[in-house]
């Protein structure tokens, strides 16, 4: 797909720890507010002819922004030398009709177009998620990914989080990120805690 030549702005493929993912950087906002993810699963929800196109390409399952960062996460079959070709194009021919500020209409915890404010809020997740907006969410956010807190089971020291962008499908995230999210939060907050991946 040939892009729109007028379309003339930089757009930066950068790998992640994820090699089914890449963050797709630009210098103008993607997405505006909260960030949302959509899933080729559930399709785009209303978000746009671009959001539609790119989940409409073979082998891409997931789509994530945040600010101008859009990460792609795709089934591991693709070459990534065609598809950033192919998604290339599509940004450059749909940036103009994309509205980075969408608010999708209220959907189910598993349906895709899931903003970050969908996630349970109560005195114990604004605390744990303060320790970790402070320790190491700066870093999974770098690469392309995020972590929201679902719930906290204060009788079993449980909590249960949901990997979005370049870590819902990374081997690592269940193994070294899960592992520090874990260490840190037992060192800070509780020493019996327990963390949990949402199905």
């Amino acid at each position: 797909m040939s892009g729109d030549p007028s379309a003339d702005f930089p757009i930066t493929f950068e790998p992640t720890p994820n090699p089914r993912s890449r963050k797709v950087v630009l210098d103008q906002p993607l997405r505006i507010g909260d960030p949302i993810a959509y899933q080729q699963a559930t399709g785009a929800f209303e978000g746009g002819p671009m959001i539609e196109e790119l989940l409409d390409t073979p082998h891409i399952t997931d789509l994530y922004l945040r600010d101008n960062v859009l990460t792609i996460t795709q089934d591991g079959s693709g070459s990534w030398y065609l598809l950033e070709d192919i998604i290339n194009g599509i940004i450059r021919t749909g940036i103009g009709a994309h509205d980075p500020a969408y608010a999708p209409p209220a959907v189910t915890a598993k349906s895709s177009a899931k903003p970050r404010t969908d996630i349970n809020s109560s005195p114990q997740l604004d605390v744990i998620r303060e320790i970790l907006d402070s320790t190491i969410t700066p870093y999974i956010q770098s690469h392309g990914g995020a972590v929201d807190l679902v719930a906290f089971d204060t009788e079993t020291h449980r909590l249960t989080i949901a990997y979005e962008g370049a870590c819902g499908t990374c081997p690592s995230s269940l193994g070294m990120t899960l592992a520090a999210i874990q260490n840190m939060l037992r060192d800070q907050y509780d020493p019996q805690l327990v963390v949990h991946v949402s199905e």
